[in-house]
């Protein structure tokens, strides 16, 4: 009671502190910050008490709090020079200077200059969008991936090697998850530049401690502060396809809007366009796809910033897959799984979410975080499931399943943070809150044909789950001359219930009434996280910065089952987990960083739940109430070196872990037929699958991405190459395995910058697994992609993309192209005639490797057809 009576008084207190006052410089044109600016500052009507000072990177001075009328003039080379008065007293200032560009003309001389690709200014990249020529009808994704060292991998936006997980558009944050699903849909001829920077949290921006837990983020900055753009196409094929949508993207300052609807059967979603080519990977099969996005955000007021999205999306899947799993034994066995399903599935989802954020002065801030997700699927299917060993089938099992679910999510996060005089030191105080359910009746009619025996059944299963968290967080930091102490504590409660009721049919009524015991289960699992962080920073010359802390974790479970029999898991865990991080710049083109981070991974309530699942009889599941917590340390390292008047760019990247009790997969395989608990069957001919705890897991890799302009062939090209290892330890009939994985990679992307006519990307990424252990299995994976746009007169467009994937010895090659041409004056209007999958490629692959086994996949595709698209553009940049 007196630490909150305590607490409570220094927030009150907090809020009728001093107020800070703060000028933030930046740049007119593109409104980035103006760091290094000079300003000055005197009381009007004097000048002997001038004080001098410059902005930080972010474009930001403090002011001094003495009140009165000062006079101020802020400048910079390049930079107009800015004079206003401002009148300071009690209440905070954050006063706004734009600084208008310089532009000198000589007499009769012009100077051009060649635009450098790549930019850098202290961590930040930025993309000259004038540097580069592509047509006039490419995307924004087009535009970058010419870049040296920008790519784009298995469907990720990497830059240096770097996944991008965040966009912004003119310095404000977007709801969007996708990155790319902007990029495809925006314009390249509104770009004026890109910027590539780690984005800190909120937390990290408040405090000035960065964590190290930022995003990396891409800033899109356009041409104009403000304009509308955006499409609408509809197309139709043969075999009945279709694909039509709109996209529109609406900017003001401070201001944005953007818009996407879609409704296909090609298998298209929101990231994709009219151009039907490059199905998502997730969405194997033929599906149907309706939706629409919404993103936006609004700072105009400089005390609210507000920004959030809306989502609705509905896919209908028809699929064909079939799998293999080679398994691998200490003994010569051969024993392999095959298992083939044809599936209809429909989902339906719907997702909110909105941020707003209230700083009343300098030294305070509010921000709330609210979201929320329901959705809807269901799922018939007809499934064949073969056990072989030394190529004789002793195992079939045939099943068909009908299952119908739902789910509901809602979270709210609530964050004060305050400032106090004294610089660096902080306080906030975070509360959240959240609710999820979900609820899944499936009914499965199943033959199972053994060797030895036959087992039929004919069952319905019904699961709900209803849970509830609450958190609660406290973060004090204190400065220490340039550095910072930060103390953090969290605590949070969440509570799971589940119901399982499994029902055979009872015949001769047909109703499903005889209750299963040994499959259902009535459980609650009560979860208690206490965390403790201390954390000290060091700020180094420039943006060097040295972090070195610990996180303190326990962890308690208390589940309790109720049906059929009463049972309960009480589990401890707790850790101690060191951090460090490393952040040296050693030049303005030299970086390096290095982390230390621990990491912990708790069993689920599923593990530990000794309860079995014997859907599919050939691979039975059931859980293991001794596991303990697997305990991660890894170490990482990244070097960067950026050449920016060369336009060339080099990064190595490395990566050692280690796993102490990694949850691994135990095997079991019988001699003869078993009785598992509750009298469950287990054939000699199927296998028993239980997580357990082994150590000795450990992963090591190494990359190195180089990119450069080629001048000669007035061309960038980009060229990663990578190693890694992995020993992966199971268990398989009682006798420990270790699998060891090596995977070679190689890729190499070059681009064209000669002309805007004729535009091309060619790009290879390819692995080289190898993996030794009782059965050996290598192969090659990945892709050769190819896409040429020529443009032979003003209004004519031919274009064409084709891209060839393999794994192991199977190989599809997938050959688009379509035939545009523009009408009207401004060339707005456009029509094509194209062709997807030329060569009736049907199927895709992949090969995988796991602890017990290697598997292949294969899923039916989109065959060929012929379409007509009609597609009407605005721009008002």
């Amino acid at each position: 009671m007196r630490f909150a009576i305590a607490l409570f008084l220094c927030f009150v207190i907090s809020f009728n502190a001093k107020s800070q006052h703060t000028i933030h410089v930046i740049d007119k044109t593109d409104l980035t910050p103006v760091s290094s600016a000079g300003v000055i500052f005197f009381k009007k009507g004097t000048f002997n008490n001038e004080q001098k000072d410059l902005t930080d990177e972010k474009g930001i001075c403090h002011l001094p709090d003495v009140a009165g009328k000062y006079k101020i003039i802020v400048s910079h080379i390049g930079y107009y020079p800015y004079e206003d008065e401002i009148e300071i007293s009690d209440i905070a200032i954050e006063k706004i200077v734009k600084l208008g560009r310089k532009e000198t003309y000589l007499d009769t001389l012009i100077v051009t200059s060649k635009a450098l690709p790549v930019e850098i200014a202290g961590d930040t990249l930025t993309f000259n969008a004038s540097a580069i020529k592509v047509g006039e009808d490419a995307t924004t994704e087009e535009l970058l991936t010419k870049y040296p060292g920008v790519t784009i991998e298995n469907g990720t936006l990497k830059i240096n090697g770097e996944q991008v997980t965040a966009i912004m558009v003119n310095g404000e944050r977007t709801s969007i998850a996708d990155p790319l699903s902007l990029l495809k849909n925006l314009p390249a001829s509104i770009l004026n530049k890109a910027q590539y920077f780690e984005r800190q949290t909120d937390q990290a921006v408040f405090t000035g401690v960065n964590d190290g837990n930022g995003a990396k983020t891409i800033n899109l900055i356009t041409k104009k502060e403000k304009g509308t753009i955006g499409k609408a196409f509809a197309s139709a094929g043969t075999s009945d396809n279709y694909n039509a949508g709109i996209n529109a993207t609406a900017l003001n300052i401070h201001q944005s809007f953007i818009l996407t609807g879609f409704t296909n059967n090609t298998s298209q979603n929101a990231s994709c366009n009219e151009d039907n080519i490059n199905p998502p990977a997730n969405n194997t099969g033929r599906v149907k796809s309706n939706g629409i996005d919404l993103s936006f955000s609004n700072s105009r007021r400089k005390n609210i910033k507000i920004d959030g999205g809306f989502s609705y999306n509905s896919l209908n899947n028809e699929r064909s897959s079939e799998l293999q799993r080679f398994f691998y034994y200490p003994s010569d066995s051969n024993k392999v799984y095959r298992e083939t399903d044809n599936s209809i599935s429909t989902n339906t989802s719907i997702n909110a979410n909105l941020r707003i954020e209230y700083n009343p002065d300098s030294t305070n801030s509010l921000i709330g975080a609210f979201s929320g997700r329901t959705s809807g699927d269901h799922l018939l299917s007809s499934f064949v499931g073969i056990g072989q060993q030394n190529n004789f089938i002793n195992a079939n099992s045939n099943a068909l399943n009908s299952s119908k679910g739902a789910s509901n999510y809602l979270n709210t996060d609530l964050a004060f943070r305050h400032r106090f005089s004294k610089k660096g030191r902080t306080i906030s105080l975070s509360v959240g809150a959240a609710y999820n359910e979900s609820s899944n009746h499936s009914e499965q009619i199943a033959t199972n044909l053994f060797s030895s025996d036959s087992i039929y059944t004919n069952r319905q299963n019904k699961m709900a789950t209803r849970g509830t968290k609450a958190s609660v967080g406290l973060n004090y930091t204190e400065p220490f001359k340039s550095n910072r102490l930060q103390i953090s504590y969290s605590y949070s409660y969440q509570s799971n219930d589940s119901r399982r009721e499994v029902f055979d049919l009872k015949q001769p009524e047909l109703t499903y009434s005889l209750v299963d015991t040994a499959l259902s289960s009535n459980l609650n699992s009560p979860i208690q996280i206490n965390k403790l962080s201390i954390l000290y920073s060091i700020s180094g010359k420039g943006k060097n910065y040295y972090n070195v802390g610990f996180d303190y974790q326990l962890l308690e479970i208390l589940a309790s089952q109720t049906f059929p029999y009463s049972n309960s898991i009480n589990k401890l865990y707790n850790a101690l987990l060191p951090q460090i991080l490393v952040n040296q710049n050693f030049s303005k083109v030299t970086t390096l960083r290095l982390e230390l981070h621990t990491i912990t991974t708790t069993p689920t309530i599923s593990q530990l739940q000794p309860v079995i699942n014997n859907t599919n009889p050939i691979l039975i599941y059931t859980g293991n109430m001794l596991l303990k917590q697997a305990f991660n340390p890894s170490l990482t390292f990244k070097i960067t070196h950026i050449n920016a008047k060369k336009g060339q760019n080099i990064s190595l990247y490395g990566n050692i872990s280690y796993t102490a009790n990694y949850i691994a997969n135990a095997q079991f395989s019988p001699p003869r037929d078993s009785l598992l608990a509750n009298n469950i069957l287990l054939s000699k001919d199927g296998m028993l699958m239980q997580p357990i705890n082994l150590n000795n897991y450990f992963y090591a890799s190494g990359s190195v991405s180089y990119g450069s302009p080629l001048e000669f062939i007035k061309c960038f090209v980009t060229i990663n190459m990578g190693y890694s290892y992995r020993t992966i330890p199971s268990m398989i009939n009682d006798i420990i395995s270790r699998a060891k994985a090596n995977v070679y990679s190689m890729g190499i992307n070059l681009a064209s910058n000669f002309n805007k006519k004729f535009d091309f990307t060619i790009s290879s990424y390819n692995y080289y697994n190898t993996v030794n252990s009782q059965r050996r299995d290598n192969f090659l994976s990945g892709n050769i992609t190819g896409k040429i746009n020529f443009k032979p007169s003003a209004r004519l467009i031919l274009n064409s993309t084709a891209i060839r994937t393999f794994a192991a010895a199977q190989v599809s090659t997938t050959w688009n192209a379509y035939l545009a041409y523009k009408f009207l004056r401004s060339k707005s209007l456009e029509s094509r005639i194209g062709i997807f999958n030329i060569l009736k490629q049907t199927n895709s692959y992949l090969q995988t490797i796991n602890d017990t086994y290697a598997e292949r996949q294969s899923y039916s595709t989109i065959g060929r057809f012929i379409y007509l698209s009609v597609i009407f553009k605005i721009n008002n940049f």
